[in-house]
């Protein structure tokens, strides 16, 4: 039986396929290379920085070992306040709607959904930005540790 060697690419044309079976050319053998071989190609096919979830897995590491833990949590208790603000806003146009007459009933409502809407996209915009910049931040340091 032929065989070609995955490490030099020898032709053994004299192979007999047993397992410890060594490469005549280069002493390797032929089923610890083919292992060694698939362990490579297994840990190429890992996640790496590249594919969506290993960048999530990433930015997780690096924010859980951040250096501005303060900064993250200001930029939580500001987002659940300006929640906390839009629900208001929310329940103002549900009263004007419910107490008000006339066309200050119409306004009123569509103000408040509105306005509602507004601080509540603000809020998400103003998180993702901060969260951004302290993610920045994090890893400007973390690439200048690397080069010192």
């Amino acid at each position: 039986m032929q065989k070609t060697c995955q490490k030099c690419g020898h032709i053994n044309p004299t192979s007999t396929g047993d397992v410890m079976e060594a490469c005549p050319n280069c002493s390797a053998i032929y089923s610890r290379v083919a292992q060694a071989m698939a362990q490579q190609a297994a840990k190429a096919v890992r996640p790496t920085a590249a594919s969506p979830r290993g960048i999530k897995e990433f930015a997780e590491q690096m924010r859980a070992a951040s250096l501005y833990p303060t900064f993250r949590g200001l930029v939580h208790v500001i987002y659940l306040v300006m929640l906390v603000m839009a629900g208001l806003a929310l329940v103002m146009g549900l009263l004007a709607l419910t107490k008000g007459e006339g066309m200050t009933r119409i306004a009123g409502f569509a103000g408040g959904v509105f306005f509602a809407i507004a601080i509540f996209v603000f809020a998400r915009v103003a998180k993702e930005g901060s969260l951004m910049l302290a993610d920045l931040s994090d890893a400007a340091v973390q690439l200048a540790a690397k080069e010192r």
